[in-house]
């Protein structure tokens, strides 16, 4: 009788700690949902226009560069408050500036992201490790190459650490 007790008692151990850890999930689940939402309508309010606005040039006509810097007074006015979102943002809008070659601005905004990711609490080490990446990236075509592996290498760091599940081979 005692062990079927204790055996009992071990059980419902178990199950509270099986729903701590469930609980745990869904929270940070749906904390990634809600971010994932708060940046798909951010950036859907950047593709938005005032109709009554005064301008000869159609919607569509704006030039990339002058796009990507409304995107940059975007995220740092309206976003100010927000430093989860605003590192985000600012992360992908650093792999837009690389990606069409404006590598100085690219480096900025992800040193940026850096930064902010470092001093947010909690656990956001592979939101770190991502915008090191990018950092390294931009670094590295931008020919800053001691810079760029020590980037990486904090970001590989990172995710080994935190056990990606990314094989050590493929990264």
């Amino acid at each position: 009788a005692a062990a079927a007790l204790a055996l009992l008692a071990a059980l419902v151990v178990q199950v509270f700690r099986q729903s701590e850890i469930a609980r745990r999930e869904r929270d940070a689940a749906r904390a990634e949902r809600d971010a994932g939402r708060e940046v798909t309508e951010f950036l859907v309010s950047l593709f938005e226009a005032d109709p009554y606005a005064e301008s000869d040039r159609p919607r569509d006509a704006t030039p990339l560069g002058e796009f990507l810097a409304g995107s940059e007074r975007e995220i740092r006015e309206e976003l100010a408050g927000r430093p989860e979102l605003r590192a985000r943002l600012l992360t992908l809008l650093a792999r837009l500036y690389a990606n069409v070659g404006r590598l100085d601005a690219a480096v900025a905004l992800a040193g940026e992201a850096v930064g902010e990711r470092r001093r947010l609490p909690g656990p956001g080490q592979l939101d770190l490790a991502e915008s090191l990446n990018i950092l390294g990236t931009a670094l590295q075509e931008n020919g800053g190459y001691d810079r760029a592996e020590a980037a990486f290498r904090e970001a590989l760091a990172l995710r080994e650490a935190v056990g990606d599940g990314v094989p050590r081979e493929r990264v």
